[in-house]
């Protein structure tokens, strides 16, 4: 059941809503399940063996390089 402003009022419906940008969208804090996890630890290690960043800037970028890769290979 929802409120008028589409909210949920039932305890079950309130505890669904925060997962549902980790099931649903590209700006997932979190890692959906360990595969995810070990995909973006193999993404950032070829990135890092490939580009060898020399500053902050560089690993930065090389971080949200296999990020995006890894979110972007979500089925």
């Amino acid at each position: 059941m929802t409120s008028p402003k589409g909210e949920p009022t039932t305890d079950q419906g309130k505890a669904v809503v925060p997962r549902n940008t980790v099931t649903h969208g590209l700006t997932a804090k979190r890692w959906i399940n360990p595969v995810e996890h070990h995909n973006y630890q193999t993404y950032l290690a070829a990135l890092n063996q490939d580009y060898q960043p020399q500053t902050v800037m560089e690993q930065t970028l090389i971080e949200a390089l296999a990020d995006t890769k890894t979110r972007l290979d979500r089925s």
